[in-house]
């Protein structure tokens, strides 16, 4: 019987710890959805490359384009044969320059598409 007196009061304090819904203030969503979101666009460039393989390939990519001035970093996906190039703010690499560089790599460019003002 103690215990069920025990649990009984347990189980009171916690319902009168909790706020009332009346008490809850109302928000008005279609303000909070009608607020413009600002997303920041990052200069990116990506690459489909022929013959990435193995980590050694993503290794060699990763130390040619980290020489030039104007990336941020690089990433490879292997799988997919994909390397996306982030450039640093307010620079710009060309894509002739971007193909001397996985030839140099030893890889085969196959296209390139940008985002994000690059």
């Amino acid at each position: 019987m103690t215990i069920l007196k025990f649990i009984g009061s347990a189980v009171a304090l916690s319902l009168l710890a909790q706020p009332a819904a009346a008490d809850a203030p109302q928000v008005n969503h279609s303000e909070i959805l009608a607020e413009p979101v600002i997303v920041e666009t990052v200069p990116r460039i990506t690459a489909q490359v022929n013959g990435l393989v193995c980590d050694f390939c993503a290794q060699a990519l990763k130390k040619i384009f980290s020489k030039e001035v104007a990336v941020d970093y690089i990433t490879v996906d292997l799988d997919g044969g994909v390397v996306e190039i982030t450039l640093k703010p307010n620079q710009q690499i060309s894509d002739e320059r971007v193909a001397q560089l996985i030839r140099k790599s030893g890889y085969s460019l196959v296209s390139t598409s940008r985002a994000g003002g690059a």
